[in-house]
């Protein structure tokens, strides 16, 4: 034994940390061992160097070996036992053998695992039939489930037209849901048929309109929850990574792909809100989550990389697909007036408006009455006049048909005297 220190060790501590049974040690403490056989298992030159006294005692009388041979056995069978432990963990590495993961879902996504095993089982079964890499694979599934959900954001962009028609009269029922002194079950059930008749009436379909906004969170948490379980139970993964993550199944070391996920979703969260409209309660609600987003970082930067690979690549679409939106000559295909029904069906008086609103009330009334009181006199003057107009004009009427009247009657009277002279 080369690398000897000596000290008083706990025989029970050394037998626990070299794995050797009470049997074994207790077969070895009776094998006797000769003064000579001792002295090889130590190394003088170093006990030399570590334990001066020591040594000269040994060298004085090397028959007081005898006393530390069970020290000695069991430091060679410690040493024996380390040596074993290295090579196997050394094997270990070289095979690339990693210790089963266990696999658990977060908070309440526990109880949809039977929807994540399946969506996970479909995923490894396609990548296996498209023989495509685990890297390229991810980035393909997030931008092909957001290329098949466009359709459904297109669809909404020509319903938001139909759907401002009736936003008024909806943003007045839940108005009335609010305040009503009813009891609930009876103000949810006059909503839900206003609410109803209205879409009927504009010939809405709220579903088909809703459809791409309920359905696609639910898409992007089973995709990543699922492609999560990929990446801990296979082992396939292991050095399928790039540049500083080698690993998909596997954290980021430096947690570089939580943090760019975040700050996309923040960016695409964010996408067309100003000061002119953040007061609306759509923008407020996604300011709302903008904040939310950094809030999941403790809890989600221990996700295997392959995981944040999907998660950049949708959030890399969506940003594109905003982007797409603002130009006139995708809206012009689409619907050239998209902007202003977005407007009209989630725009919102500013909080500005409402400075000072008694006193323009007031202003207002007081301007309505003087103009009520001005319309009225001017109103009645102008009858005044109509009237002595038409007292006039039924003068000269009615003096003009007697006139015509007393002249007929005289040609008659004179035409009748002439016969009678004739006569």
């Amino acid at each position: 034994m080369k690398n000897f220190k000596f000290s008083t060790i706990d025989q029970s501590n050394d037998i626990d940390k070299t794995q050797i049974s009470s049997e074994q040690f207790s077969d070895t403490s009776e094998a006797k061992l000769s003064i000579e056989e001792m002295m090889k298992m130590i190394d003088m030159e170093q006990l030399k160097e570590f334990n001066p006294k020591l040594y000269n005692q040994i060298q004085e009388d090397p028959s007081q070996l005898l006393l530390l041979q069970d020290v000695l056995i069991n430091n060679d069978y410690q040493a024996k036992a380390e040596i074993a432990s290295q090579a196997m963990q050394t094997a270990a590495e070289n095979l690339q053998y990693k210790p089963p993961k266990v696999y658990s879902m977060p908070f309440i996504w526990a109880y949809f695992t039977p929807v994540f095993t399946f969506t996970a089982a479909w995923l490894i079964k396609l990548q296996a039939a498209t023989n495509i890499p685990w890297l390229p694979f991810f980035i393909v599934c997030g931008f092909g489930v957001r290329l098949m959900l466009a359709p459904l954001m297109i669809r909404q962009m020509v319903l938001i037209n139909k759907m401002g028609q009736a936003s008024p009269n909806i943003r007045l029922v839940m108005k009335l849901f609010k305040y009503a002194k009813m009891p609930l079950p009876s103000r949810v059930k006059n909503v839900a048929s206003a609410i109803y008749d209205y879409a009927k009436q504009t010939k809405t379909n709220l579903v088909a309109f809703y459809f791409y906004n309920l359905i696609q969170i639910p898409v992007f948490i089973t995709m990543v929850l699922s492609i999560r379980k990929i990446a801990y139970e296979n082992e396939e993964l292991f050095g399928a990574g790039v540049f500083w993550f080698k690993n998909l199944n596997e954290p980021d070391p430096y947690l570089i792909l939580p943090i760019i996920a975040t700050i996309l979703n923040y960016i695409n969260l964010g996408r067309g809100i100003t000061k002119d409209n953040e007061h609306w309660f759509i923008n407020r609600f996604r300011s709302f989550f903008q904040v939310l987003q950094f809030f999941h970082l403790p809890f989600t930067h221990q996700w295997p990389a392959g995981a944040f690979v999907y998660w950049i690549s949708s959030s890399t679409f969506v940003l594109m697909q905003t982007t797409l939106l603002k130009r006139p000559w995708f809206l012009n295909k689409i619907n050239p007036n998209f902007f202003y029904d977005y407007q009209k069906l989630y725009g919102e008086r500013s909080p500005k408006d409402h400075e000072n609103y008694v006193e323009r009330l007031l202003n207002s009334e007081d301007h309505r009455l003087k103009q009520y009181t001005n319309d009225r006199y001017v109103k009645e003057e102008l009858e005044y006049e109509m009237k002595r107009f038409l007292a006039f004009q039924r003068m000269r009427k009615v003096k003009g048909k007697t006139q015509d009247l007393a002249t007929s009657s005289l040609t008659w009277f004179k035409s009748g005297e002439n016969k009678t002279t004739q006569n």
